[in-house]
């Protein structure tokens, strides 16, 4: 999606600082990994102990800072002093230690005897909690040391006269992880609708009356919770992992927001950021009021806001593509560097790709909503319009994905980004197809599913869904400006090769 290599001058001087967006990155990429790999050795259907999930969990946060550590690789200036690589490492695991706290508050607190019907719950603080809290930090500078040192001790050295230097687009490495941490939270949200567990913690900012971030989970807890923890368990998590991608998105907005000012993107991403924010922000709103005014019993719930809950979910997570693939390089350096290879390749139907990629997109959003309706609202008329119209949305992205995938290579990155988002829209497209026919013939038709195997089914259709649509999304982005370096369609000979098209 991005190429992150923008090389200075041979001989070029690197100047000490600290890394400060190498940090950022590396320590919002690092606790995605922690959390992701959390969530899962805690799914109360695995029950694994603590004693095994702790040591999964831990190499899952290591092995994330080690990838870190080796995408940075030691950095050293002419008179052989390192930089960035140590502080940067460093930084990283503390950061990633810091959010690992807004998880690590359920093994802060003392598990509270208390099953779903009985309402709230008294959670008390565990005396050492704050020893334990500053303990976590300290580790996350160990391990970011250790492991994210030793990834860029195998990277090994790399100066600017060796050529491999790189001013590192960390802004748009950000985009990216933003994307990234969207992802499981679509998952983990797919399967609490799957799994009808909505109302399974029925107030809200808190949960049971604690503060969410305290509310204990995991084996020592499930003991205590009854039948109901599996669901407590995903509609407790999943505001968390909200929370999680609220810091994210806010980063990313703030950053983008200042390299703006300092002219180092254009100013149409930092809107684009902004609205991500904001949409965030309206969606963690929407979910309490969905909790507010909801109900247990599935006919009473508040149907509407359930749907509009989901469908913004999918939104957001376009709009977080929109800025990702806006701040990469491939795209920001377009106009310089490659809209004249576009020019020169006329041949190529750059505007057929923008329409059918653009078209794909809003078939897909028409899908989005007959299928969000379905599952929030479980009308037969909605399922059989959402598999007929299912056709038209594989044919779409089919047509879309191929026209893209032909892009040529020799027009630039950019052009190569579209290319990949086309071969992968066209198979993620059928990928879809087939998990819909699946969902229809084994996940069951009502809202409450009778095994899990169910409810990851249908939550496989919905999340694969999600993918497609924001594969959609890139290439509908890549596609516009090689299409507008063509400019508008004219009557009569195309002009030569090597000319540029009147403005």
């Amino acid at each position: 999606l991005i190429n992150p290599i923008s090389q200075p001058a041979v001989g070029e001087r690197i100047r000490p600082a600290f890394p400060l967006g190498a940090a950022i990155v590396g320590g919002f990429a690092s606790a995605v990994a922690l959390w992701s790999v959390w969530f899962i050795t805690h799914l109360p259907w695995l029950g694994l102990r603590e004693s095994i999930a702790t040591p999964i969990t831990f190499v899952g946060w290591a092995a994330a800072l080690f990838v870190f550590g080796r995408s940075l690789g030691l950095r050293q200036t002419s008179e052989g002093r390192w930089n960035e690589a140590i502080p940067g490492v460093i930084g990283a695991g503390v950061l990633s230690a810091l959010l690992g706290l807004l998880m690590l508050g359920s093994k802060l607190t003392e598990a509270p005897p208390h099953t779903f019907a009985e309402g709230t719950a008294r959670v008390s603080i565990k005396p050492n909690a704050a020893l334990i809290a500053l303990g976590f930090v300290a580790l996350g500078a160990v391990v970011g040391l250790v492991f994210g040192g030793l990834g860029a001790l195998v990277r090994g050295v790399r100066t600017a006269e060796d050529g491999s230097i790189a001013e590192q687009p960390w802004l748009a490495r950000m985009g990216l992880v933003v994307v990234v941490a969207a992802a499981p939270l679509l998952v983990i949200g797919g399967l609490v609708t799957s799994s009808n567990a909505g109302m399974a913690v029925p107030d809200w900012p808190n949960t049971y009356g604690t503060n969410m971030f305290l509310y204990p989970l995991g084996p020592h807890a499930q003991a205590e919770m009854g039948p109901e923890y599996p669901k407590i368990f995903l509609e407790h998590t999943h505001r968390l992992f909200g929370s999680l991608l609220g810091l994210a998105s806010l980063t990313l907005m703030g950053w983008t927001i200042a390299a703006t000012r300092r002219g180092k993107v254009g100013k149409a991403v930092q809107y684009w950021a902004i609205a991500a924010f904001i949409l965030v922000c309206v969606q963690g709103i929407l979910g309490g009021m969905r909790v507010r005014m909801g109900d247990v019993a599935f006919e009473n719930d508040s149907h509407m806001l359930r749907m509009l809950h989901g469908v913004l979910a999918q939104i957001i997570f376009g709009l977080l593509v929109v800025v990702a693939v806006m701040l990469s390089n491939a795209y920001a350096t377009f106009w310089d560097t490659q809209a004249h290879k576009v020019r020169t390749l006329p041949e190529f139907p750059w505007r057929r790709a923008k329409a059918l990629t653009n078209g794909a997109l809003h078939v897909l959003l028409l899908q989005l909503l007959l299928g969000a309706a379905y599952r929030h609202m479980r009308h037969d008329h909605i399922l059989y319009t959402h598999i007929a119209f299912s056709l038209v949305a594989v044919t779409m992205a089919g047509l879309g994905g191929a026209i893209a995938a032909g892009a040529p290579a020799g027009a630039g990155p950019l052009a190569r980004s579209l290319s990949r988002a086309g071969v992968l829209a066209a198979a993620v497209g059928i990928l879809q197809f087939a998990l819909g026919w699946l969902a229809w013939l084994g996940g069951g038709k009502g809202p409450e599913p009778e095994t899990v195997g169910q409810a990851l089914l249908r939550t496989a259709h919905q999340a694969n869904g999600a993918a497609l649509l924001a594969i959609v999304v890139w290439a509908a982005v890549a596609s516009r400006p090689m299409a507008k370096a063509i400019g508008p369609k004219r009557k009569g000979p195309a002009p030569a090769a090597g000319v540029p098209a009147p403005s």
